[in-house]
């Protein structure tokens, strides 16, 4: 309940975002021009906080982030991870029950969104429901709401 409303989902868009915020304040309040190994632990913390925070919320809580490519220089593959530094990239999804990757196709100027539910070594991301492996993205039907 906030101000008498109740809350279903509470959205955060985007965690990357809150990253360079996060950063910058941290700099700030210690006169830093860099991110130093020590304030590595700080970030990690505050990542750890705010995720706690979200998820103790008595509503859903989506998370989106943004994805950067990463290429393997032995193999040649791609594969994409959420954009945020240090440890938390490849441990922000250990809390949530979904996991999901946008995919945006666009053929001939129109573009298309779909979500990935199975993953693979590229895209990570994961379902505890009887879905397809690429869906509409389109939570009132994903969670039979409509």
């Amino acid at each position: 309940m906030h101000n008498g409303i109740k809350l279903d989902t509470v959205v955060l868009d985007s965690f990357t975002s809150v990253e360079e915020h996060l950063k910058r304040l941290l700099m700030s309040a210690n006169n830093a021009s860099t991110i130093s190994q020590p304030l590595w632990g700080t970030v990690l913390t505050n990542y750890e906080n705010l995720l706690n925070c979200l998820l103790n919320l008595p509503c859903n809580v989506i998370i989106i982030a943004h994805q950067r490519p990463t290429k393997d220089e032995l193999t040649g593959v791609i594969s994409y991870t959420p954009l945020i530094s240090g440890q938390m990239k490849d441990k922000i999804g250990k809390d949530f029950e979904e996991v999901y990757y946008m995919e945006k196709t666009v053929k001939q100027g129109v573009a298309t969104y779909e979500m990935l539910t199975v993953g693979s070594a590229q895209k990570p991301c994961r379902t505890s429901r009887t879905l397809g492996a690429r869906v509409e993205p389109d939570f009132a039907k994903l969670y039979s709401l409509s």
